[in-house]
């Protein structure tokens, strides 16, 4: 097969990917709930003017946010904020996606990376979930992972140097660690370490370096629109101060967890190594397993460091290129294709049959609505497992009761901050959400006890302060906050399943 051919399946099976989630402008989710909202309500926020870190509070980047704004905007409705967002940056990747892999890698190499690849992209499952859970949760850990995999195949010299490929590289490569910068920092120092250790490469050196400057200036050209990343930062700082620490016992659990890809990998390198004898090769192989173990446990997914991947592919490149140019043969050299088609295809299958069970389900309508007016294209409803004992289906209940219980308040509902997980109330009602808070408050991930935004910063700018009694987090959250919301604000009324605050009238304000 033909480069260009090559090409061509790649950008049409992105196509449809694309097309199968953007057409429906429906979302479906069957677990994680409370991650979607969070998303949901930033979309909303964005909508309404707000700017990631400069007017609430949160360790993920502006691009977590700004994608589903993107598809809001273009859908029009909730329903299609992550769907079409998603559908949007697989048509963007279409091009990076092309250019690293048919310039690097031989179509049978090329073709089976890339539509692992995309489909990982598009498949809106938690990397290692059941397929009983499908949602948009954690969308972004998806996007983090291809733009590292990329990344890495760009370590092998090109098979053949298009026109201006020096250029095409660097800019491929600054676009792919701008993207992680802004959407989690998690990915972007393995992103940058990785573009630094490619200086050491001598005839790759001058796009990686090209690339650091490139990188460079984006980050000055958002910085100027922005005015943002030392808020980023602080942001980030105290995030790492709750939940930067793991639990030793985790990594062995990940590597259990992991261990048929590791294995594999390890043939693959080993078979390589054997080889080449270089050891900027070995240092290539330990990034892609061990950065990939590191950025797997910062993670809440438990199974897919999908470097492995992308450092098997390079290895099977690296051994037909030593077969080709240098007749050494080894016995299994010829079969690296097919080991490796082996490797990816649980993963293939996995996420061809989560992305087409959403595509099924968001066209005829399957599920729930989530209960108010602007979820309406957000529905909910268990696959084949109940999982949390029909904890969701309370937790969903919650809403609609919520929305009785502001109206029967018979308060002004605007800049509402629900002392919870997440706030379902700004995006599903529409209204005016509130500045200086959290974008969502996880005990023990993002907030504790001892490291949390002061309640006077918090409660600046809302005026309807709701308390679930059903909720996530709500008792460790009421716990904290819950004697200052008694001392600033006045409950204005109360049902079985939410308490309902309001700022009362300061003095000289107008009735």
């Amino acid at each position: 097969m033909s480069a260009r051919a090559t090409a061509a399946v790649l950008a049409g099976l992105s196509l449809v990917c694309a097309l199968l989630l953007a057409l429906p402008a429906r979302t479906v989710t069957s677990a994680y709930v409370n991650d979607l909202l969070l998303f949901l309500d930033g979309a909303h926020r964005v909508a309404w003017g707000q700017v990631p870190n400069r007017d609430f509070h949160t360790a993920l980047g502006l691009l977590a946010y700004y994608i589903p704004a993107a598809g809001l905007w273009i859908s029009g409705q909730l329903g299609g904020a992550l769907p079409v967002g998603m559908a949007l940056l697989i048509v963007l990747f279409v091009p990076l996606l092309v250019h690293v892999l048919v310039s690097r890698l031989r179509p049978v190499l090329a073709l089976a990376l890339g539509a692992f690849l995309v489909l990982v992209l598009a498949a809106p499952i938690n990397l290692g979930d059941s397929l009983s859970s499908i949602t948009f949760a954690m969308y972004y850990n998806r996007i983090g992972w291809v733009a590292l995999a990329l990344l890495a195949v760009m370590y092998l010299r090109p098979r053949r140097q298009p026109p201006l490929g020096i250029w095409l590289d660097a800019a491929t490569a600054a676009i792919l660690v701008v993207l992680l910068i802004y959407l989690k920092i998690t990915y972007a120092p393995v992103a940058l370490a990785f573009v630094i250790f490619m200086l050491l490469d001598r005839q790759q050196w001058r796009w990686a370096a090209l690339a650091l400057l490139l990188i460079a200036v984006a980050m000055a050209v958002v910085e100027l629109f922005w005015r943002g990343s030392w808020l980023y930062l602080q942001d980030l700082l105290e995030t790492a101060r709750v939940s930067g620490q793991r639990d030793p016992m985790g990594y062995v659990y990940a590597l259990l967890r992991n261990l048929s890809d590791l294995l594999v990998f390890g043939i693959f390198a080993g078979l390589a190594l054997t080889q080449t004898r270089s050891w900027r090769d070995l240092l290539f192989y330990i990034f892609c397993s061990v950065a990939g173990l590191l950025i797997l446990m910062q993670n809440a997914h438990n199974w897919g460091i999908i470097t492995l991947f992308a450092g098997a592919a390079v290895a099977a490149e690296t051994l037909l290129r030593d077969l080709e140019q240098r007749g050494r043969r080894l016995a299994l050299s010829p079969g690296a294709p097919l080991l490796f088609l082996f490797m990816v295809l649980p993963g293939l299958g996995s996420h061809t049959v989560a992305l087409m069970s959403h595509f099924t389900m968001a066209v005829s309508g399957w599920g729930e609505p989530l209960g108010l007016p602007g979820l309406e294209q957000v529905r909910f409803g268990r696959l084949w497992s109940r999982g949390d004992q029909g904890f969701t289906e309370k937790y969903i209940g919650t809403f609609g009761a919520g929305a009785d219980a502001l109206a029967q308040a018979g308060v002004v509902p605007e800049r509402v901050l629900v002392l919870d997980f997440a706030n379902p109330f700004s995006a599903g009602l529409n209204l005016a959400p509130p500045k200086g808070d959290l974008s969502w408050m996880h005990w023990g991930r993002n907030i504790n006890a001892a490291v949390f935004v002061p309640p006077e910063q918090l409660f600046a700018d809302v005026m309807v302060v709701m308390v679930p009694t059903v909720g996530i987090n709500v008792g460790q959250l009421e716990g904290l906050y819950g004697a200052y919301i008694a001392q600033n604000f006045v409950l204005a009324g109360q049902t079985e399943l939410w308490r309902v605050y309001v700022r009362p009238p300061q003095p000289g304000a107008p009735a």
